[in-house]
């Protein structure tokens, strides 16, 4: 199993106020790990856990009642959607109850556990476990219709498009500006800049650009191969929400509370979970192709015909989802924004989950997020257009579950 090298959380993940928060955050991400879920799914359960810690702490009562209901909440929430790793998180609960009194003790299981059961029953309530059908347009359909993309059979979370929040009540209200239309110059500068990269044969190889547009928007094909650090989507990774998740270890700090912690996480992945969310509903409302369509398949526009290739393949995978609004841009965009608000805007140095790279060091959180954006159009499965839609939407989402968490959640 990859372990992702973080050059502060071990240290962030021993502070008294913040260790069983921490320790939970590890073992959701373990488990992200062990079964391969990808980035929308990890950012549900992330969310769902940290905000029964959070519902879980009482400020009134002692730090030891706090603390051991924090664990007990991120145990059982675990416990209820993990039931066969019972062991792993016996383990992970056992040092942080150590040395608290037994009336103590006793007082934050009753109130973890509580917490966490009624927090596990909105997150199986909430409309994701429902079956929505969807049918992609046939091959070789008009230009901009989404179709299955090579070796494709179905499309993935299109429930997540009719799931309930779990913070903001109005999430139908929050949209992107929709896909760009063809023909227009912006696409043509959008197309070009993406199907720049192709995959190298063989992998060492350089990559060609072809002369870019010189009217429309600003393209900039991204650059170094490590921008992949930030898309880490494949099993045995925490995806892009757990790597912002380390972030926001490396940058806690020693002085923060329990309860303080649990908002951040809390906080932290509520944000790109109902980003999420806002982003699926607008990949499915309207769905549009992906750049391996668009360039093997052209669209018979004379200023798009010298970025068609019928051989032309992505650097990485191309999800199997409609390709407007980026999800990894919306979760980006959501997880830095709350991590600059609650955290500030620090510089870090952080390792990656993504195999052969070595640790990287940013300005801030917003950065990290930049480069996600840059990585979707570097990997070939987006058009610039789609990140910067989904960033701009991530980052509203964020601003208001800021808003709203607290009254939506406090006792």
């Amino acid at each position: 199993m990859l372990r992702l090298v973080l050059l502060a959380a071990a240290v962030a993940g021993c502070l008294a106020g913040s260790a069983p928060i921490v320790a939970f955050n590890n073992e959701a991400q373990a488990a992200v790990r062990a079964y391969g879920i990808p980035s929308q799914i990890s950012s549900k359960i992330y969310a769902y856990v940290h905000t029964a810690q959070y519902v879980a702490i009482d400020t009134k009562q002692s730090a030891d009642v706090q603390n051991a209901a924090a664990a007990y909440a991120g145990h059982t929430a675990l416990s209820l959607f993990f039931p066969w790793r019972f062991a792993q998180l016996d383990k992970a609960i056992k040092p942080l109850l150590d040395g608290i009194p037994e009336n103590a003790r006793a007082k934050g299981e009753a109130a973890g556990r509580a917490a966490a059961i009624d927090i596990y029953k909105k997150a199986i309530t909430d409309g994701f476990a429902a079956y929505q059908p969807f049918t992609p347009a046939p091959p070789g359909s008009a230009p901009g219709l989404y179709q299955f993309t090579p070796n494709q059979t179905n499309v993935v979370y299109p429930q997540i498009a009719y799931t309930r929040a779990l913070v903001l009540d109005n999430i139908k209200s929050y949209k992107p500006a929709p896909p760009l239309t063809i023909p227009s110059t912006a696409y043509t500068t959008y197309l070009a800049e993406t199907s720049a990269w192709a995959a190298p044969t063989p992998p060492t190889a350089p990559r060609s650009r072809p002369t870019l547009p010189s009217s429309g928007p600003t393209a900039t094909v991204s650059g170094p191969p490590a921008l992949l650090a930030l898309t880490p989507s494949a099993a045995a990774t925490s995806t892009v929400a757990g790597h912002f998740n380390n972030i926001a270890q490396v940058l806690l700090p020693a002085s923060i509370s329990t309860k303080k912690a649990a908002q951040l996480f809390a906080e932290l992945n509520a944000a790109t979970w109902d980003a999420s969310i806002a982003a699926y509903r607008a990949k499915y409302l309207k769905p549009f192709w992906r750049p391996i369509t668009a360039i093997n398949q052209g669209d018979n526009v004379p200023a798009d015909a010298a970025y068609v290739d019928a051989t032309w393949t992505p650097l990485l995978s191309t999800p199997a989802h409609p390709e407007h609004p980026s999800g990894h841009s919306a979760t980006a965009a959501a997880a830095a924004a709350v991590i600059t608000k609650r955290l500030g805007a620090k510089s870090f140095t952080i390792g990656t989950e993504f195999p052969g790279l070595a640790n990287r060091t940013y300005a801030n959180a917003q950065a990290a997020a930049d480069e996600v954006n840059d990585s979707r159009v570097y990997a070939g499965v987006h058009f610039r257009h789609a990140v910067i839609e989904g960033a701009k939407l991530g980052a509203r989402v964020a601003a208001d579950v800021l808003k709203q968490f607290e009254g939506k959640f406090s006792k």
